[in-house]
């Protein structure tokens, strides 16, 4: 069974939450729907994955208490929801229709989707009526190098959005490149592909 905190909820002043959210990196454009999102969280009850077992075990263990209360439940639901709807904006903002792919390879609309039907290269649905990809997948007007055999090393349920996530994010594994870069500049395929296939066991 989880444990659910229905508490007193804070007080949030919007101007001041989107000042915030600006200074710490989100741009101005989407700290509107962050704070709505936030302010959607905080008033209502916040619930955490552990059970009351584990949290006494954890707590009996040394785990300050802190860590469990209130508060920090709804910062973690905030800032995982505020996280995730930067990257929703920010996929939705770098894919490419067909038709733009097609004319940046230089090769006609059944062309890419070939591509895509091979999964030589990921959509993230539809948009506006058309199959949309993300720009992440390509270079120079190329598609990725290596980038079929690093698709297929992600698990199955990873969605567009987690895979965007972790192509574009700098890794300590890639000497602080990230893997779109890594494949860009000549790193070898086997390393992406490797610590993609990982992420299956975490």
């Amino acid at each position: 069974m989880s444990t659910a905190y229905d508490e007193p909820r804070p007080t949030l002043d919007e101007e001041d939450l989107g000042a915030h959210l600006e200074k710490h990196g989100v741009p101005h454009q989407y700290a509107r729907g962050v704070v709505d999102t936030m302010l959607e969280l905080v008033a209502g009850p916040v619930t955490t994955a552990l059970t009351a077992s584990e949290l006494a075990f954890m707590r009996d263990s040394g785990v300050p208490a802190q860590v469990f209360s209130t508060e920090a439940e709804r910062f973690n639901a905030v800032y995982e929801a505020a996280s995730a709807l930067v990257l929703r904006r920010e996929l939705k903002e770098s894919l490419l229709p067909t038709r733009a792919v097609a004319q940046m390879m230089g090769k006609d609309v059944a062309h890419v989707r070939r591509l895509l039907s091979e999964r030589r290269l990921m959509s993230a649905g539809q948009v506006d009526g058309q199959t949309a990809y993300p720009s992440w997948q390509f270079v120079d007007g190329e598609m990725l190098p290596g980038l079929r055999e690093v698709l297929a090393a992600f698990p199955s349920d990873f969605h567009p959005l987690d895979i965007q996530k972790v192509m574009t994010s700098p890794s300590e594994e890639l000497r602080g490149r990230t893997p779109q870069e890594w494949l860009a500049t000549g790193g070898t395929v086997a390393t992406v592909v490797q610590m993609v296939g990982d992420l299956a066991y975490r």
